[in-house]
């Protein structure tokens, strides 16, 4: 995984646009499938955020276990997951509770927000997580993933090397478990378990396969380079296209839907991190390294930029309706505040990690 920063540079540029087009409804018909791409933007960004967390976290763990049958300091991983996540998180969401007064889009009654749910909102809290601010719902499971996986990971230590020399076959039995699982889940509760931890399990577990894999030399890629890109594209599309003209209509048909859609980003990080890609130093490859240098502020910061301020902003001056001018207006707002929260809390924060 050495020397493929840019690679996952891209995929977290990617995961984060697809959430904002996504929650700031960008919709046209200018290019085929974008609108599906769209409706379908927020799932997708989330499932690819999912396995690049599960990829990195567990890498230094496949390769101690790999090379020197032991595991990684558990201190040194906890205050680096701890400072990666929480002071950026607990700031923006101080600010929310300055500014409670202002946000008026779950509470009828702001002042009903008490300091109580914002002590629940810091210990990610699923009720007030979704009603302060939605999307960040995944930082609950990533959080989860993040206590478990150092303990669940030691404990399967002596099949590791298993795991290795079988990878596309625990790949697939993998893959098999979760698809029986949501068939089970929708067919005796008749409900899709879409905001259910285990079933946003299933990413996390194929970014730590993603660990393994490429470090497998003797895995065989059977696409050259440009072709796994594009048949892992154009999978992800045609899966998102046939659920909303077909799945879409009966649940019993999400479970298909889901693990195929995983099973496409899969694909997708295998292509790109099959080769190095090199570009020259110019301005789209500085603007996707910067985006996803901040885009862990863009994700907290987005949704209430846009429908706490723009939008209101908008409503006031009579062109509430205008979605893409809010949506222009939050982008930039979005972004120049991500910067400020990035260069003056974030990277501080990751230098003390860093340091420490």
């Amino acid at each position: 995984m050495k020397n493929h920063f840019f690679q996952l540079d891209i995929l977290r540029a990617l995961a984060v646009s697809l959430v904002i087009l996504y929650h700031f409804n960008i919709y046209t018909s200018i290019f085929p499938f974008w609108n599906v791409l769209v409706l379908n933007g927020g799932h997708l960004g989330v499932n690819i955020f999912f396995v690049i967390s599960g990829m990195l976290i567990s890498k230094p763990f496949v390769v101690n276990s790999l090379y020197d049958k032991k595991m990684p300091d558990f201190k040194r991983y906890a205050i680096n997951r701890l400072l990666r996540i929480l002071p950026l998180f607990w700031f923006i969401s101080t600010i929310l509770f300055l500014f409670k007064n202002h946000i008026a889009l779950y509470y009828n009654n702001p002042s009903e927000i008490t300091v109580m749910d914002y002590i629940k909102f810091y210990l990610f809290d699923y009720s007030t997580l979704m009603r302060l601010n939605p999307p960040i719902w995944t930082l609950r499971f990533e959080m989860i993933f993040y206590l478990l996986f150092p303990f669940l990971f030691s404990l399967t230590l002596k099949w590791h090397i298993l795991v290795y020399k079988n990878i596309y076959l625990f790949f697939l039995f993998m893959c098999a478990f979760f698809l029986i699982y949501r068939f089970c889940f929708v067919y005796f509760l008749k409900e899709i378990p879409e905001y259910g931890f285990f079933n946003n399990l299933e990413p996390f577990l194929l970014g730590v396969m993603l660990s393994f894999f490429t470090f497998n030399k003797s895995g065989k890629i059977y696409f050259k380079f440009k072709y796994s890109i594009l048949i892992s594209s154009l999978s992800i599309i045609g899966l998102v296209e046939l659920n909303e003209m077909v799945l879409k209509k009966n649940i019993c048909y999400y479970p298909v839907f889901q693990s195929l859609l995983n099973i496409g980003i899969f694909l997708l990080f295998v292509g790109l991190l099959q080769k190095q890609i090199t570009f020259k130093n110019n301005l789209v490859t500085r603007a996707i390294s910067g985006l996803s240098l901040i885009s862990y502020s863009v994700y907290l910061l987005h949704f209430n930029i846009y429908y706490n301020l723009t939008l209101p902003f908008l409503k006031t001056i009579s062109l509430s309706s205008n979605h893409l001018l809010a949506a222009f207006a939050a982008i930039i707002i979005t972004l120049t505040l991500s910067m400020i929260t990035y260069f003056g809390l974030e990277k501080q924060f990751l230098n003390l990690k860093t340091r420490l």
